[in-house]
């Protein structure tokens, strides 16, 4: 059965332990492959055009492709959902800081 895009987001705010391993995964990757500089690896996804200074779920999913051994491709469309405080159907830097550094 598929995940529901609220289910992803839900756990990868911390309802279960996979939010844990995926934040571990995109920050160890941040840590190797941008030197831990999370703006350099926001930058580095966000190449949309007209969408410049935010992450769509396209660019979402690709970070987290990179960054996890074990990714469903709900989890971006449920994080934009869940995290997306400004309502524009992306991730801009400030929301994808508060998503890594939630406990």
């Amino acid at each position: 059965m598929p995940f529901k895009p609220q289910e992803c987001a839900r756990a990868f705010a911390g309802d279960e332990k996979n939010s844990l391993q995926i934040k571990n995964s995109v920050q160890r990757f941040v840590n190797i492959r941008f030197q831990g500089k999370y703006e350099k690896a926001f930058k580095h996804y966000d190449n949309a055009k007209g969408s410049a200074g935010k992450l769509t779920k396209k660019e979402l999913e690709s970070l987290f492709k990179d960054a996890c051994q074990s990714y469903h491709s709900k989890i971006a469309e449920g994080i934009i959902l869940e995290f997306d405080t400004n309502g524009d159907r992306a991730i801009n830097y400030r929301e994808l800081e508060q998503i890594l550094k939630r406990k």
